[in-house]
């Protein structure tokens, strides 16, 4: 049984695994404005099917739009602490574009698959889920000064460690997607864990709110 795992962006990469073995692991990169790059995302996606016999895929969620990152910088001698968004507009427009043409993608194999009688499933997964199982941790060190370029290496390590042979950082990420994806097939079956474990990426947080007067 074939299991892929896909981290998804305008450079995208792929990773097959059958049990503990890579077969297969590339990136590719889809440039142009938005139309042109789906149409290439899509297209790939479509031939990657073709391709090989997939019985399960795993891909990452893109990035909240609510996201920040935290940044330190010494000004007139003073220490000075700002947050600002991860990404702009445009930025989310183009990742969760690709997120839709994922999905569409997934579906479509997913019916075609049906009507030959074969079975396919797809999931999504937060990007700090799979990495707190394939790495057992979430966040850098406060040292990695660009935090994606230190998880690309990171990846890129793991996959050494397994003796997969491979060379692209955005093809590890997907390769160690497929391997959470083969830790979390592995569980489910032995009744470890469910499956349904994910929250929807939309759902809204609910908290707790208490007004306090002094009487």
């Amino acid at each position: 049984m074939i299991l892929a795992g896909l981290d998804t962006g305008t450079t995208s990469g792929l990773g097959l695994i059958r049990g503990d073995r890579l077969i297969h692991a590339e990136s590719r990169h889809f440039d142009g404005e938005d139309p042109e790059a789906f149409f290439k995302y899509s297209r790939w996606l479509d031939e990657v099917f073709q391709r090989f016999d997939i019985a399960e895929l795993a891909f990452e969620s893109p990035l909240r739009t609510n996201s920040t990152v935290k940044t330190e910088e010494i000004v007139d001698d003073e220490l000075v602490k700002t947050e600002r968004p991860i990404g702009n507009m445009r930025t989310f427009l183009r990742l969760y574009g690709i997120r839709g043409c994922t999905l569409l993608a997934l579906q479509r194999h997913k019916v075609r698959r049906a009507e030959a009688g074969s079975d396919f499933n797809f999931r999504e997964v937060n990007v700090r889920t799979w990495r707190s199982r394939v790495f057992g941790k979430i966040s850098p060190p406060d040292t990695a000064i660009n935090r994606s370029a230190w998880w690309k290496e990171q990846a890129l390590g793991r996959c050494k460690i397994l003796q997969w042979p491979v060379t692209q950082k955005d093809a590890a990420e997907g390769a160690m997607i497929a391997e959470w994806l083969r830790i979390a097939v592995k569980e489910e079956r032995l009744g470890i864990k469910e499956r349904n474990g994910e929250p929807d990426l939309f759902e809204p947080r609910q908290t707790e709110t208490r007004k306090e007067t002094p009487f």
